[in-house]
């Protein structure tokens, strides 16, 4: 993905994990597990994109086990989880799709940050 790429899809992962606390608990949540799981969203589009299965390669597993531990162990931030993979899984679809259609340069980029933007602007809006 590269590394601009990569650093969009970390923190458009990070705020809608944020977003995800939010929603869910509205309780004080620390840490970057809501990146990480969205990392693994993105993980899941490269994968599927170059053709991989994701039971041959251990990604499901790794992502099967992580939501297993994510709802069955007390404490955990589901929202941030939740939300930081949906996150991820939405900002890669968005730049290599927009790979795809051949848009303008930068485009996908910026409709990638455009979604960080909209959680952070939701996040503010809704809950202060």
């Amino acid at each position: 993905m590269g590394h601009l790429r990569f650093a969009l899809v970390y923190f458009v992962a990070l705020f809608c994990g944020s977003l995800g606390v939010l929603i869910v608990s509205q309780g004080p949540s620390v840490g970057a597990s809501g990146a990480v799981f969205g990392l693994m969203g993105a993980a899941v589009i490269v994968a599927r994109h170059r053709g991989l299965n994701l039971m041959e390669s251990g990604l499901g597993l790794w992502l099967g086990i992580n939501l297993l531990i994510t709802f069955t162990i007390p404490n955990i931030s589901i929202g941030a989880h939740i939300g930081g993979l949906v996150g991820g899984f939405v900002a890669a679809l968005i730049l290599l799709e927009g790979d795809r259609f051949r848009l303008p340069r930068y485009v996908p980029e910026i409709a990638c940050a455009l979604l960080g933007v909209a959680a952070i602007g939701v996040s503010i809006a809704q809950y202060g």
